[in-house]
């Protein structure tokens, strides 16, 4: 009985692809790539963006060049919000290896992400109070000195 190497190419482990047997670290091969997907918006075989690289070879090239800005497809508004994506292309990238004892295990790719959230979920709330406070100081900038809506009543000398 033969048997055949089943999956879809580009979220493929390339330990199984050559092989044939399947590992704890295959299915974190292919979350990899969906993480690539989530920051490129292209399917990993997919070359309509990168000319004679797909997207997974175009994304590693910018990883390694620190140009992980050119592949996103999405507006990053702030440095810390592209160190949060920094981590997470790295994380990306770590779960593309190609060597798959080299790869963390889901468990430790849950943890990864899960920080990453704890930390976007305190820098908002710290976002939060500085524009409370900005606002709060403005509110009391502008009681001391508008003066534009101030109206004085002259009375009658008739």
């Amino acid at each position: 009985m033969a048997s055949q190497i089943r999956g879809t190419l580009g979220y493929m482990d390339p330990e199984y692809f050559t092989t044939g047997i399947l590992t704890e670290k295959s299915d974190v091969y292919s979350f990899g790539v969906v993480l690539v997907e989530l920051l490129t918006g292209a399917k990993p075989n997919s070359m309509a963006r990168w000319g004679e690289k797909n997207t997974i070879q175009y994304f590693r090239s910018a990883l390694e060049d620190n140009r992980v800005y050119e592949i996103l497809c999405f507006v990053v508004n702030s440095d810390d919000e592209m160190e949060e994506i920094q981590v997470f292309a790295n994380l990306a990238n770590n779960c593309m290896s190609m060597i798959g004892d080299e790869r963390p295990t889901m468990k430790e790719v849950a943890e990864e992400l899960a920080k990453l959230k704890d930390q976007h979920k305190a820098e908002e709330i710290d976002h939060s109070i500085v524009m409370q406070e900005i606002s709060r100081a403005q509110d009391d900038e502008n009681e001391e000195t508008d003066y534009s809506e101030t109206f004085y009543t002259v009375p009658d000398q008739s």
